[in-house]
Formats: structure tokens, sequence, C-alpha cells
């Protein structure tokens, strides 16, 4: 894939996002375009982990291409903690009025699984706009460990569970 596909591709989906926020927005708050065009003003982007990390970037890039489609600042606001939910639960308990969006990977999907309680539903309270990325998990083992393959690997831990 080339980088101008790359960046073609990123364009897109940051239009299709600035897009569906301006329609949920309109949506959410009927009251809100009678004040006048979405956005009237800066819209914050919620990346529920640490600066520096590829949801962060991904953000962070997504952010800037809003911003300049929309004509409006997109603000980066990191707020780390608890696996995601800490900001993820901000933006949940947010105004719905599209002016704050929260930037979340899989670990959002896996909490929802293993723990027994959340500070807020991720299906009640939230609503997916758009996936701006998408990557591969991999997993790795020490150079000096038996397995080479994911069937060496299953096998390896049935033999010494």
């Amino acid at each position: 894939m080339s980088i101008s596909h790359c960046r073609a591709r990123r364009r897109l989906v940051a239009l299709a996002a600035a897009t569906t926020v301006a329609t949920l927005a309109g949506l959410a708050s009927p009251g809100l375009m009678a004040q006048g065009a979405f956005p009237s003003k800066a819209i914050t982007m919620v990346v529920p982990y640490p600066p520096g990390g590829s949801n962060d970037v991904f953000a962070r890039q997504v952010a800037k291409e809003m911003g300049d489609l929309l004509k409006q600042t997109v603000i980066v606001d990191n707020r780390p903690g608890a696996s995601g939910n800490t900001g993820t639960a901000s933006v949940a308990k947010a105004t719905a009025d599209g002016y704050t969006l929260v930037a979340v990977s899989s670990s959002m999907t896996t909490n929802a699984a293993v723990q027994a309680k959340m500070p807020f539903d991720p299906v009640k309270d939230l609503a997916p706009v758009a996936m701006f990325a998408k990557g591969p998990l991999v997993v790795a083992v020490n150079n000096e460990f038996p397995a080479r393959t994911p069937q060496d690997l299953v096998r390896a831990i049935k033999a010494s569970p």
C-alpha cells in the first residue's frame, strides 16, 4: 500500500468521522442545529491511553485531518488509566452534543468481557462512529522457547499448563 493511498484513506476516514459527528450532534441535540453550524467550538478527542502509543498517534493524525476538514480545532486529550476505562468513562458522561469523542481500542471490548463492573455501559453509553485504524496482534515468545508456530505454542501449553 503506497503512502499516498494511506493518506487518502486517512482523509476519507476523517471526513467520514467528521460528517458522522456532525450528523449525530444534530440528532442528539436538535437545539444545537438552531444555534448555528456545527462545529462552532473546539472538538475534544479523548485518548484513554498514555501519549506516544499507537492509539495516540492515530488519534492525532485523525484529529488534525478532522480539524482541517471542519475548519475547527480538534484537541487530543490523553486520559489514561484503568485500561482505558478512565478516559472512556469521561466521554460516556459528557454532554451528547458531538463535541467530545473517544478513540478506543479493542481493550474496551476486553474490559467489558472480563470486568464485573465498569464505570459506564459500553453499549448504552457510547455509539461507534468510525474505525480509523486496525492492526494485527502479535504473540511473541523468548527465542529459547521451543515454540515457533501457534500450533507449537498450543502443544507446549497443553503439555505443561
